[in-house]
């Protein structure tokens, strides 16, 4: 049997380009017959819908929201739901898995250290992290920057990038010896297609997803819908 996940999709409660709610999300992915998704909602140095300013732990729960509706809906309905979030450097993204809000809420200082910095302080406390769609070109990316040494796998199969991203964001991980990943990257429902990460083992939490991606148990897909 396997078991298939959608690893990078984004809701309106958090992401300001999101067109879907987290009901909406968790409604459509499983009527598609996937086992899970994570909510990956851009942070706060992204295109939030959370405010610019005031208490943090506030801002944070803010953050949270489009997760906890998504995970909500998936316990009404058989949709198993889990948090990650997308951690900006201008233009650069960054797919973070494996931590909570208890350790955002317990690290305020990650908003203003070097990125690299955050990148090990965070793999030091057991995040996954993938550098998503590394070569896309869009209005909001200035530049073009790898970090090879400071993430654990590449986004070279991403729904919403062309071929020619795709391609290239393969070779690079592949020179590189890292492992390919695959996310959607969805932003609305109905879409033409998806992609994403199938297993032989139903997740149980995002520590066993971080040790079935180490382990290479899985195989990437993407799909037309």
């Amino acid at each position: 049997m396997e078991y298939k996940y959608e690893t990078h999709l984004h809701t309106s409660h958090a992401s300001a380009c999101s067109k879907m709610t987290g009901v909406q999300a968790a409604d459509y992915y499983k009527s598609l017959g996937f086992t899970g998704v994570f909510v990956t909602d851009h942070f706060l140095n992204g295109n939030t819908n959370v405010p610019k300013t005031g208490d943090w732990e506030t801002r944070i729960s803010l953050f949270c929201e489009g997760y906890k509706a998504t995970l909500k809906r998936g316990l009404e309905i058989g949709l198993d739901v889990f948090f990650g979030f997308e951690f900006h450097y201008a233009g650069t993204h960054f797919l973070i898995y494996n931590l909570d809000e208890n350790w955002l809420i317990s690290h305020p200082e990650i908003m203003d250290i070097h990125p690299q910095e955050f990148l090990k302080l965070a793999r030091d406390e057991g995040a996954f992290i993938v550098q998503a769609h590394p070569f896309r070109e869009a209005h909001y990316i200035k530049f073009m920057r790898l970090f090879p040494k400071d993430v654990d796998a590449v986004e070279y199969l991403n729904a919403s990038d062309t071929d020619e991203y795709r391609t290239m964001a393969k070779m690079y991980a592949e020179h590189y010896g890292l492992p390919g990943f695959a996310g959607s990257d969805a932003h609305f429902i109905n879409r033409d297609s998806l992609s994403g990460i199938v297993f032989e083992t139903r997740i149980k939490n995002s520590n066993h997803f971080v040790s079935l991606l180490r382990s290479g148990k899985y195989r990437l897909f993407a799909d037309n819908y």
